[in-house]
């Protein structure tokens, strides 16, 4: 399965390294969610996140990395409203792609 993931691209070399850690963000603390990896399933999702990101003062400024991730197709993925995360590690094995925004 294909998923997207956007991080700040100071984060880039511990992922490529580590892999992905769930964490709570700056979005999952305002909902008191656990932490989480947020994940989009398309390149169009990941756009229009972004055009809508990029008009907050509180991301204006971040430089952000797109990472396209191939994960199992048993791999753990939740949906809220519209919203698909994972609670679970992505090891960076899974990590094929990456390109700053």
């Amino acid at each position: 399965m294909i998923f997207y993931h956007v991080t700040q691209a100071e984060n880039l070399q511990l992922i490529l390294d580590l892999g992905i850690l769930p964490q709570r963000s700056r979005k999952s603390q305002k909902l008191s969610r656990k932490p989480v990896i947020f994940l989009f399933k398309s390149a169009g999702a990941v756009t229009a996140a972004l055009e809508k990101w990029k008009k907050k003062p509180s991301y204006s400024d971040d430089v952000l990395v797109v990472l396209k991730l191939e994960l199992p197709d048993n791999f753990n993925i939740h949906q809220e409203n519209s919203e698909l995360y994972t609670t679970n590690f992505i090891p960076p094995q899974c990590i094929k792609h990456f390109q700053y925004e």
